[in-house]
């Protein structure tokens, strides 16, 4: 893969992340009846690929709450700057 280039439409610019957002653990989390029927259409979709299945073998809401965590951009420059590496990770891409 190439790194993107200024002009590139998958250019990372970080003022994209800036601003509110909502987590996904609301999502993971919530009492919503559409939500929730939409998580067990997803699962029941994961567990009929057999290439996917593996990943919904403890329930597709247990694997997204594992794999994924919201985090903010404190303490800038420290050992605890998740984004630094979130940045740095980008541009390994």
């Amino acid at each position: 893969m190439t790194s993107a280039t200024a002009t590139d439409s998958t250019a990372f610019d970080i003022t994209d992340w800036l601003g509110e957002w909502e987590s996904f653990e609301h999502y993971i989390d919530s009492g919503d009846a559409t939500i929730q029927q939409t998580w067990e259409a997803d699962e029941q979709a994961v567990l009929a690929n057999p290439k996917t299945a593996l990943m919904a073998a403890r329930g597709i809401k247990t694997f997204w709450s594992m794999a994924c965590s919201t985090t903010m951009c404190a303490n800038e420059g420290t050992a605890e700057d998740r984004c630094a590496i979130i940045r740095a990770l980008h541009h390994l891409q």
